[in-house]
């Protein structure tokens, strides 16, 4: 109990520093996002992102909550100066030439912090194992390739051991809807949902590959 009160004391702490870094702006009034205004560089993301990972790691470990949702970056204007590429990756993705390596140099720093939450929940003990080991983290984007927006091959992780009910480390390429990792994930929770997804695009099965 008390290495868990100091742990969040740290994180507090942390907290307050953070924001007493940033610069105080003044609140306009809010508009229509000027979709033409020069990309936005995500200061100190890496920074916020462990913030809120421990945040999400405290939280669970003490049962305030069991679901939780943490976004990385939104899909416009954004840019990674920590990744060594100063400019947009949505703009990247569609005009970069070749095999894209300043989209691919952006794509490893935002995988890095999704490896780092991993690691926050992985360094919590818990039972035998750890948090990470009575997690389900499912982690996906919203397209499968940039340039075209294209969907076909998904590319999604799971992450965590969700108490042994999935199989783990192994990479799986399936022609099957990704709804139906989604419905193999409420299977494996015991969620009695009959399906998911919209209109023809509704999936009742689990991907069968993924179940133990």
């Amino acid at each position: 109990v008390e290495q868990h009160m100091d742990g969040l004391r740290d994180l507090q702490n942390r907290i307050q520093q953070f924001e007493a870094d940033m610069p105080v702006l003044a609140c306009p009034e809010l508009s229509r996002p000027d979709y033409d205004a020069a990309p936005n560089a995500v200061d100190q993301i890496s920074v916020k992102h462990q913030i809120m990972a421990e945040l999400i790691a405290s939280a669970f470990a003490c049962d305030a909550t069991r679901v939780a949702t943490l976004l990385h970056h939104t899909w416009y204007g954004v840019s990674f100066p920590e990744s060594g590429v100063n400019g947009e990756q949505h703009g990247l993705t569609h005009n970069e030439g070749s095999n894209q390596p300043q989209v691919d140099q952006t794509v490893r720093f935002v995988m890095s912090n999704l490896a780092a939450f991993f690691r926050t929940l992985q360094a919590i003990p818990e039972g035998a194992g750890s948090l990470l080991d009575s997690c389900l983290i499912y982690a996906a984007t919203e397209v499968s390739e940039g340039r075209s927006h294209s969907k076909d091959q998904m590319p999604i992780i799971l992450g965590g051991g969700a108490c042994g009910r999935l199989l783990q480390g192994h990479h799986i390429h399936s022609s099957e809807s990704s709804f139906r990792v989604v419905m193999s994930i409420f299977r494996a929770l015991e969620i009695d949902i009959p399906s998911f997804g919209a209109d023809g695009w509704a999936e009742s099965e689990p991907l069968s590959e993924l179940l133990i």
